[in-house]
């Protein structure tokens, strides 16, 4: 692999694998084993949401649902480090995979 190349984790779901997908030659894709949750990033965001800014509360629709998540998410961007300090790896970021 090139200095250049990327390596790129994802899923393993049907819709990631369809073969549709148009990778560049520089990057290579690894999928992730399905029991690696800790290493999708998306699940770590979300549980970190569910239980720091979105526990504990009662919604009378979905709409409501929909308009608190919209705030959370808005705070977690407004908050400068706060999705790499929730989602990144250490380790990963100091090359010791």
């Amino acid at each position: 692999m090139t200095p250049a190349a990327q390596r790129n984790c994802r899923c393993t779901a049907g819709w990631d694998t369809s073969g549709d997908l148009a990778v560049p030659a520089n990057i290579t894709l690894m999928p992730l084993s399905p029991y690696s949750q800790e290493l999708n990033v998306i699940k770590r965001l979300w549980q970190f949401m569910r239980n720091t800014l979105l526990s504990h509360r009662l919604f009378i629709d979905l709409d409501a649902i929909l308009d608190v998540c919209c705030l959370v998410w808005n705070r977690i961007l407004a908050e400068l480090g706060c999705i790499g300090s929730t989602c990144g790896y250490p380790w990963a970021l100091q090359g010791k995979i």
